[in-house]
Order: C-alpha cells, then structure tokens, then sequence
C-alpha cells in the first residue's frame, strides 16, 4: 500500500502549489489524495483541519460531501488513471503499481460478469444502457436450461 505520509506531503504541496487558482481548484486537485487518505482510516475532520492549515478553509463535513460528489462525477471511488498527471513522478509511480496490482479486484468486487466467467467491460450503466437492458427480450426458460446444464456438470 500508499505510505500515508508520502500522500499528507503530496495534499500540503499540491495545496500550496494549486492556491494561486482558487478553492474549487485546489480540491479538484487534492481529491485523489484525500480519497487515498480516507481508504487508510484518516479522518475527515483530520483532513479537513490539515487543509485549512494550509489555507484550503473546509470543514470535516463539506470535505465529506466534495469527496462524494468527485467520486460520483469521476464515476467511480477508485483513483482514475489520469491521476499521474497532477502527482510528482515518484507519488504517480507508487500510485500506478497500486492500480495495476488491486485493479483486478477492483474489478471483481463489482462484476458484471457473462455467463461464460469473461468480465463485461462495458463501463458504467447510463440511462440509455438501462433502458435497452429494459427493453431486452429475457428467455427465462433458456436461463433455466442452461443453470440445469451447470448443475449436471457440477455434479
């Protein structure tokens, strides 16, 4: 994992360095950081007292409301890939292994797996998707069949 203090020294640089441009900046700069940090059991309030320090002036709660509504825009809680380009090289190398080495379980904490075990990588649901899965005709004597064929060879 992440040293945890590498990150705090990534969020009070990039905190410093991203000041010139404003608040909504400097958190849309610092939240892969602070999503990181929370994953290692930090503290909102911590946070939220270490970036007022350091002139960001945000309480532990609307830190907790902006780190949910990043990850909702973002589309997922994971550190996307195009993180490498706001960290220093060393923090973005060290941040690269972690999503090459637990990348696969975080695909496989939520699947969408085919019937044959292959991961579905469509991407994220959108409202046109739900409506087409909707509006998909279901065999469900088909899917009968074929658990009835699992089963046999299971056995």
């Amino acid at each position: 994992m992440t040293n945890p203090q590498l990150l705090v020294d990534e969020l009070e640089k990039l905190l410093s360095q991203w000041a010139k441009l404003g608040r909504r900046a400097q958190l849309e700069a610092v939240m892969p950081i602070v999503s990181k940090l929370i994953e290692h059991r930090a503290s909102y309030q911590n946070l939220a007292d270490m970036m007022t320090s350091n002139g960001l002036d945000i309480g532990g709660h609307a830190l907790r409301q902006a780190l949910y509504r990043w990850r909702k825009k973002s589309g997922s809680g994971v550190i996307s890939e195009s993180l490498p380009k706001v960290l220093s090289p060393e923090l973005a190398t060290v941040v690269a292994g972690e999503i090459a080495t637990n990348g696969s379980q975080l695909i496989k904490s939520n699947p969408a797996f085919l019937s044959s075990g292959v991961v579905d990588e469509r991407g994220p649901l959108t409202k046109a998707s739900l409506r087409e899965i909707r509006d998909k005709h279901i065999d469900l004597d088909e899917i009968s069949r074929q658990a009835r064929k699992l089963r046999e060879q299971e056995s």
